[in-house]
């Protein structure tokens, strides 16, 4: 979550920096500012409640995703980001098991190393807590239900994220002339992202949006790990009584925040990634623990059901407040 975090300060830091004319990497009190920001806000969310602040919160970073991401397609080369994505989807059809598996000890590519399993250990990191938040809101849904909302539609959307914003970046270095590679700056790597914008019509409204929409998500994203870490660090949770006191949560938004300036402060990208492999190592054995007593379950349900044989035969009713 950290690192999570400290990469969203770098991104909305740059955009200030733009909006503003700056042409420098983020200051570290422009980040700490950004970073306390978004902690202030997620944990007020998250003290308000599941389906008070979280809720709506999440609704209306929703609505800023669609509507920033139509605008990308519709301003940008739209007919090349069809067909370079459709191109894209069956190269990484084709290609998925040698992407996946790659490690680089042929050619001695620092690309997996660097990227790939950084991403892995982010994914195994966020994957059991996520577990834990994901289950309470989909307390009285089907299996089928959760799956399409939670892992299907999401999976789809950010698919289709990526080849907007990927045919966009290469339309311009291939065929506009602008050579986005030689604006990479390992000190601000996210500030090739504003030439894209730059490039584009309305960048005075798509930069705003994407600053907007990016302190959301990350609001979304800090307000759902502080419910669910303050819950699992909690004793008395239950259905009737599910939340955590403000204490812990305010303690886990403090950790969080804290540790996320002092890695992107000190040790930038580096940092990021660092705290991404801390994180994924001793989750990947957890993970794999959750997965063995999943099957356990599954092969013999009734041994390992809480509820009397009454209750268990009656289906819950959806929450029609989380729906």
């Amino acid at each position: 979550m950290a690192a999570a975090l400290g990469g969203s300060s770098l991104l909305l830091g740059g955009g200030v920096n733009h909006l503003l004319g700056i042409d420098e990497a983020p200051s570290r009190l422009l980040l700490a500012v950004i970073v306390a920001a978004i902690v202030i806000v997620a944990v007020v969310d998250s003290i308000t409640g599941l389906t008070k602040g979280i809720r709506i919160v999440a609704g209306i970073n929703t609505s800023f995703l669609i509507i920033f991401l139509a605008m990308l397609f519709v301003l940008g080369p739209t007919l090349y980001i069809l067909n370079f994505s459709t191109e894209g989807f069956g190269y990484f059809l084709n290609h998925y098991f040698e992407k996946v598996l790659g490690t680089g000890a042929a050619d001695q590519d620092d690309w997996p190393r660097n990227w790939t399993q950084m991403h892995f250990a982010a994914w195994f990191a966020w994957a059991p807590i996520m577990g834990v938040f994901l289950g309470r809101i989909s307390r009285g849904y089907t299996v089928r239900e959760f799956i399409v909302f939670n892992a299907l539609l999401p999976a789809v959307f950010t698919g289709i994220w990526m080849a907007i914003f990927c045919s966009t970046a290469v339309h311009m270095q291939l065929y506009e002339g602008i050579d986005l590679a030689a604006q990479l700056d390992p000190s601000d790597p996210l500030r090739v992202l504003y030439v894209v914008l730059d490039r584009l019509p309305f960048t005075g409204i798509l930069v705003p949006i994407l600053l907007v929409t990016s302190f959301l998500s990350m609001v979304t994203t800090v307000d759902s790990n502080t419910d669910a870490m303050s819950n699992i660090s909690s004793t008395g949770i239950s259905p009737e009584n599910p939340e955590a006191s403000v204490f812990v949560k305010i303690l886990w938004g403090l950790v969080m925040g804290m540790i996320a300036w002092i890695m992107v402060t000190f040790a930038g990208l580096d940092g990021i990634r660092m705290l991404s492999r801390l994180g994924g190592l001793p989750v990947l054995f957890l993970c794999v623990a959750i997965a063995g007593s999943a099957i356990l379950v599954m092969m013999n349900p009734s041994r390992f059901n809480r509820f009397p044989a009454e209750r268990s035969t009656t289906p819950e009713k959806p929450n029609k407040d989380l729906r």
